[in-house]
C-alpha cells in the first residue's frame, strides 16, 4: 500500500505531543510494509528534515511568521480559520505538490488533522484517490474551551480567528473523507451524536 500523507505540522523531530503521534503513526505504517509519502508545512526554524530512509517523499511547504505572509493569506482569513487559511497554497504550489504526488500514484490519501484539508481535499478529488481523515480532536468545542479561559487580549483575538468557520470545515473534511479515524472512543460519540 502507497499513502501519502499530508500532515498539518512537520511530524519530525517528534518534540510535542501533536508531533510524537504523527511520528508514531508514520512508524507504525512504515513498520507494516506501507510506501509513505509526506506533505507538511514547517517554518524554517523547523529544520525540516526526516531521518527515516524508508520515507518515499517528501516535501515541505514553507510556512513564514512575517506580517507580509500573513497579508498574503488575508482573502483566505476571510472564509476558513487561521490555522488552515495559512496553510493555503498557491497555483504554482498546487501543481508542483500535485505533480509529484501523481508520480507517487498512491492508493489513498491520509489527511493528518484538520489543518491541511484544503490541499488534502483537493489533490484527492484531483487524482481521484479516497481520502482518510485522522482527526486530533473536536477542534471546535477545543477552541471554544480554550477562548474561555484566555486572559490576553491578543490571545482572545488569535483563538478566535481560529475557531471562525471551523465547526463547518470539521463536518466538510467527515462528509468528504472516505475513512475516519477518530483521536478517542468518546470523540466518535460526539460526532455520532451531534
Amino acid at each position: 500500500m502507497k499513502l501519502t500523507i499530508i500532515a498539518h505540522d512537520i511530524p519530525y523531530p517528534p518534540t510535542h505531543g501533536g508531533r510524537v503521534d504523527m511520528w508514531r503513526r508514520i512508524q507504525s505504517f512504515l513498520d507494516s510494509g506501507v510506501t509513505i509519502q509526506i506533505c507538511c508545512w514547517a517554518y524554517p526554524e523547523d529544520k525540516a528534515e526526516i531521518k527515516d530512509e524508508r520515507i518515499s517523499d517528501y516535501l515541505v511547504i514553507p510556512l513564514k511568521r512575517s506580517l507580509s505572509f500573513r497579508l498574503r493569506k488575508l482573502p483566505y482569513l476571510l472564509k476558513y480559520p487561521y490555522a488552515m487559511a495559512i496553510r493555503s497554497i498557491n497555483d504554482d504550489q498546487f501543481a508542483s505538490i500535485l505533480s509529484r504526488v501523481k508520480i507517487f500514484n498512491p492508493d489513498a490519501i491520509w489527511l493528518d488533522g484538520l489543518s491541511g484539508f484544503l490541499l488534502a481535499d483537493t489533490v484527492a478529488t484531483r487524482l481521484h484517490k479516497p481520502l482518510v481523515y485522522r482527526s486530533h480532536n473536536i477542534e471546535h468545542i477545543y477552541i471554544e474551551g480554550l477562548k474561555k479561559v484566555a486572559t490576553k487580549m491578543r490571545g482572545k483575538i488569535a483563538l478566535r480567528m481560529s475557531g471562525y468557520n471551523l465547526k463547518k470545515y470539521e463536518y466538510a473534511a467527515m462528509r468528504k473523507a472516505d475513512l475516519v479515524y477518530d483521536i478517542s472512543c468518546d470523540d466518535i460519540e460526539y460526532w455520532k451524536n451531534n
